[in-house]
């Protein structure tokens, strides 16, 4: 039957085509997460251990995230910082969600596509704009010192305050895209 080889063709093409992204995914992405999730496990263990030592298996490592003060407070300013921009993006965004779905207006599809352009920037890329926009020599207080004699907002991108402007840069597209 013609149709069973042309499937068994496809799929023979498919194999030869995807053999190598899967056993590139393999590598890259699952063998140092599973390393990574090994040594969590092992008490003591570093990344700058030598290996000489053997380590007992442990969940003291994941303890002691609770247990040190400085790692509870990176967890929990991570969770308020998380569920915060979460909040402010849904929040900003359900309003032109919504009028995206219910009408159409002129220039729709290309406010969607200037949507999508933060999208394809990766994390780093944006904190590199922050910092060029907002850090303490950055274009915003470089431009309102010549303006207003202060330079307003230096230095925001390096606090808290810096990093969920940052952040919602980077969930308001996502945001409203997905609602």
């Amino acid at each position: 039957v013609p149709d069973r080889a042309s499937a068994r063709a496809a799929r023979g093409w498919l194999v030869l085509f995807a053999g190598p992204l899967i056993l590139l995914a393999g590598l890259l992405l699952v063998i140092p997460l599973l390393v990574l999730s090994v040594e969590s496990l092992r008490e003591g263990s570093s990344i700058l251990d030598s290996g000489e030592t053997v380590s007992q298996w442990s969940l003291s490592n994941y303890g002691e995230v609770f247990t040190n003060r400085g790692y509870r407070r990176a967890l929990v300013h991570s969770v308020l910082l998380s569920l915060g921009v979460a909040t402010v993006s849904t929040a900003m965004c359900v309003p032109p969600a919504l009028l995206f779905v219910r009408h159409e207006f002129r220039g729709k599809r290309v406010m969607r596509a200037l949507f999508t352009i933060p999208m394809s920037f990766s994390g780093i890329v944006v904190g590199f704009l922050m910092v060029i926009m907002i850090g303490r020599i950055g274009f915003i207080p470089q431009m309102t010192e010549r303006m207003f004699g202060t330079p307003l907002l230096s230095g925001l991108s390096y606090n808290f305050a810096g990093l969920a402007l940052a952040y919602l840069y980077f969930e308001i597209p996502r945001a409203l895209l997905t609602l």
